[in-house]
């Protein structure tokens, strides 16, 4: 199968990529997300952390401080 996908060229080089991505490893995001481990938001995409946080995925929750109650 991957003969004929490549041979029709269905399948093709990604030539532009970020290699700083390479090291992202989806399961240590996840972890750190739903372990609420700070630094997390710097290991992935532009605009993906931000998307997390709105709808709360993987398991994300705010920290709330003090100050909130106040």
């Amino acid at each position: 199968m991957y003969k004929y996908f490549k041979h029709n060229n269905r399948i093709v080089d990604i030539t532009s990529y970020n290699p700083e991505y390479l090291e992202i490893y989806s399961r240590e995001i996840l972890k750190k997300i739903s372990c609420n481990v700070k630094g997390w938001e710097s290991q992935v995409p532009e605009g993906v952390a931000e998307m997390i946080k709105e709808r709360g995925m993987f398991g994300y929750k705010e920290e709330l401080s003090l100050k909130q109650f106040s």
